[in-house]
């Protein structure tokens, strides 16, 4: 064997081979990022051009807003707007993210871009995993799907909302539980739980996927997840009840029918029943059909129960962002189904027909939510007219899309006959908007008693700006009525 060493020269073997990371391995991540620029760059236009037509909303964008100054300011996090700590109306500690974001830039804005980034991740995440198992053109399918897909695109055009904290979290946790990444899948579990507290279930459904794909030897670990998955919500539930000025989630409602507790769908009689079932056919086309031969597929189980069976017709909707977890848990299932599949003509029917109803549904939601304004249109200018009569710091009962454009700066609280909170200014818009919080007829007969009383009122297009005499409550001026929110 001839020797690299000669007279106590050393001299240089051979030269190894160039890793993987040189070839395939750099072309893979470099394209996994450049998704991940298109969907963020796709998702922020999307969702900045809703708050340049004043299309965005106190219910979320506000309440989220005031959230994330909340925990910039080193506080827990409370909301003027719902009137309560937060944490007494979901369990979502993984919100003090925002604040972080809201340190940088305080301006709601900074949260729907941050938001864009959280799902462009999703995206690039289900990239990953689709380059290194699949096809190309399977690969491609499946990005695009996602990519376009309604689940998504709701939520970007829905405000802001924790559950984008979700996404990229359950690409990780689906991969790990498909790979038997015991401790990331555990991690990403973990950190999953902070986001709401319904997600201690899709944890535990999680430890179910682990089992069926790794069986009676991977039991305990299974159990595991399981395990954390009940500890998470009992904690959650617990932290909730703690804060809540009624000692519980005030959305348990949704799941009980009176004094009997039966699932609510047992006695729905609105000859509308087939609604609930749209998450359903929405998850089925999001995972390709093949992906609902995925064990990958139970973890969307219990997101997808828990809105069948509500009596919230909100949850039965795919407008909103609600559909972000069974969307991302479908798109992985997808890519892990058509894995184990044989790629047949007849799958590769039902993958094209797949994608294309996702872009499909994605489009119409995009054409009746979205907006082609790339600058502040001529509503957010009203606004910013109006409250440059507002002293900072003040009091601003605002409806529910004039709030966000005034959060950054001052104290919001939502226009509604339900709040009994005391103000300086009513900020409204003098048109049919909103009706069901504050009406028209109340917003006519305060602007008729401003005018009797000599009160400052301030105008500028549809916007108007009420000041009060002193700091009171919002007068009730054509009878009280309840509201709800979804």
């Amino acid at each position: 064997m001839a020797s690299n060493v000669t007279a106590g020269v050393s001299r240089p073997g051979p030269v190894p081979a160039r890793p993987e990371w040189s070839d395939g391995r750099r072309a893979r991540w470099l394209t996994v990022a450049g998704v991940w620029c298109v969907a963020f760059a796709l998702y922020a236009v999307l969702a900045l051009s809703r708050w340049n037509a004043g299309l965005v909303t106190s219910f979320d964008l506000g309440i989220f807003s005031q959230s994330a100054d909340s925990y910039a300011s080193g506080r827990l996090p409370v909301s003027h707007i719902r009137e309560l700590s937060l944490l007494g109306d979901h369990f979502s500690p993984i919100m003090s993210v925002f604040g972080v974001v809201w340190l940088v830039w305080s301006d709601p804005r900074a949260l729907l871009l941050a938001q864009a980034a959280l799902l462009a991740l999703a995206v690039a995440g289900v990239a990953a995993l689709a380059l290194r198992w699949l096809r190309p053109v399977q690969a491609v399918a499946v990005v695009v799907a996602l990519l376009l897909s309604r689940g998504l695109l709701a939520a970007v055009l829905f405000d802001v909302h924790e559950v984008a904290f979700a996404a990229p979290l359950l690409v990780v946790l689906c991969w790990a539980v498909a790979t038997e990444r015991f401790r990331i899948g555990l991690l990403a579990a973990a950190v999953l739980l902070l986001v709401k507290e319904d997600l201690g279930l899709t944890v535990g459904a999680a430890g179910v996927a682990w089992w069926l794909f790794h069986g009676r030897p991977s039991v305990r670990r299974a159990a595991t997840f399981v395990l954390l998955g009940i500890v998470g919500m009992v904690v959650a539930m617990a932290t909730v009840a703690h804060f809540s000025p009624t000692g519980a989630s005030g959305y348990l409602g949704y799941f009980s029918l009176g004094s009997t507790h039966a699932p609510a769908v047992l006695a729905d009689d609105s000859g509308q029943w087939f609604e609930r079932f749209a998450p359903l056919v929405l998850f089925a086309s999001s995972a390709m059909i093949v992906g609902l031969r995925s064990p990958l597929a139970v973890i969307a189980a219990p997101t997808l129960a828990w809105r069948v069976l509500s009596s919230n017709p909100s949850y039965w909707h795919i407008d909103f962002h609600y559909d972000v977890v069974p969307t991302v848990v479908a798109a992985c299932a997808a890519v892990e189904g058509l894995r184990r599949c044989r790629w047949t003509p007849r799958v590769q029917w039902l993958l094209i027909a797949s994608a294309a109803l996702s872009v499909v549904l994605g489009a119409t939601q995009v054409a009746h939510r979205a907006s082609a304004d790339v600058v502040p249109g001529p509503r957010v200018h009203q606004v910013d007219a109006v409250a440059a009569h507002l002293a900072g710091g003040t009091r601003v009962a605002a409806l529910n899309n004039v709030g966000p454009y005034l959060v950054a700066r001052h104290d919001v609280y939502n226009l509604s006959t339900t709040s009994r909170a005391p103000v300086d200014y009513a900020a409204f818009v003098d048109r049919p908007e909103w009706d069901f919080l504050y009406s028209m007829c109340d917003r006519r007969a305060l602007l008729d008693l401003a005018g009797s009383r000599g009160w400052d009122v301030q105008r500028s297009g549809d916007v108007v700006l009420v000041r009060f005499p002193r700091r009171m409550p919002l007068p009730v001026l054509c009878g009280d009525r309840s509201t709800g929110s979804g």
